[in-house]
């Protein structure tokens, strides 16, 4: 840095501007988010049914992770990604992205425009704890329809949570 620059800094209190900075910044970018993730798992539960009462597609693949979030967070976390697995991830994403996208439009053929209450949502299977998320395996939600009758529904088969943030991995059902 030039040495006047560095002088007309410190003569204008620059010096604390820039050691907030240095500590600000930091400590930010160690703060990863997922883009469009949600507070809560019943907070990503309702903005998936009220995408779905509007067949909103967009909405709903922006709440489910993109091929980057899932190759920074996910991918080496997993035991697919390990060499003795020998598996790519072009291959592994390409596959899971694919059933995620055939799903998506067969649940919006099934649910897409019914408007549903959420009541709670719950996991069948055990939660997977990796070293920076955890992984909320076969969600299923009990929604109230619009008679009134309460039902359970599957429309996304796992949650990630990453830094106290969630989003959907991918739409694959049964």
């Amino acid at each position: 840095m030039d040495r006047n620059i560095k002088t007309r800094i410190r003569k204008k209190g620059g010096g604390l501007i820039i050691a907030l900075l240095l500590f600000i910044i930091p400590s930010r970018c160690l703060c990863e988010e997922l883009f469009n993730s949600k507070s809560s798992v019943e907070e990503l539960s309702n903005s998936v049914l009220e995408a779905l009462m509007k067949k909103d597609i967009k909405v709903l693949e922006n709440l489910a992770m993109t091929r980057d979030e899932f190759y920074k967070y996910i991918w080496p976390e997993i035991p697919w990604s390990r060499p003795k697995t020998n598996m790519p991830f072009e291959y592994y994403w390409k596959d899971l992205h694919q059933k995620s996208s055939t799903s998506l439009r067969w649940i919006l053929s099934e649910y897409g425009g019914q408007k549903f209450e959420f009541i709670k949502i719950y996991f069948a299977k055990d939660k997977r704890q990796y070293k920076k998320l955890n992984i909320y395996r076969d969600s299923r939600l009990i929604v109230e329809d619009e008679k009134g009758k309460q039902k359970e529904i599957e429309l996304f088969g796992s949650i990630v949570e990453l830094n106290g943030r969630y989003k959907i991995l991918s739409y694959i059902y049964r």
